[in-house]
């Protein structure tokens, strides 16, 4: 699996998505994607997306979630459950842009939890 081809496609797909879809009717000049990760950033990314079940989340997503921990590097990981209490989880960073969103199904929950602590404690802010 080549990670960084699947975060640029990751962001492609976002900014594809968003110019197709805005289902909550918010602007979104609002929403910016990050285009360059630090190297804690991209570990990051990288822990979420070998989480089992992990799928890209629309990026209007990320305007309703709320802020679950910040790690060093001021990063935020926000989360959103939607109305079948499906988890989502986005990591912006400092600049509140956008690296990563995704979410599980609910088989997948207790790996994406135990990879957020996993996160929380390797990257203490």
């Amino acid at each position: 699996m080549n990670l960084p081809k699947i975060v640029k496609t990751f962001r492609q797909g976002f900014q594809g998505l968003d110019a197709i879809v805005n289902p909550i009717n918010q602007p979104t000049n609002e929403i910016k994607i990050a285009s360059n990760l630090s190297s804690s950033e991209q570990e990051i990314v990288d822990r979420l997306w070998r989480v089992e079940g992990m799928t890209q989340a629309q990026l209007t997503h990320f305007l309703q979630a709320t802020p679950l921990f910040t790690l060093k590097e001021k990063m935020i990981i926000k989360i959103y459950q939607n109305p079948f209490k499906v988890t989502h989880i986005f990591l912006a960073n400092k600049k509140g842009e956008v690296l990563f969103g995704g979410y599980v199904g609910w088989i997948h929950n207790q790996g994406l939890e135990s990879t957020l602590e996993s996160i929380r404690q390797d990257f203490r802010g």
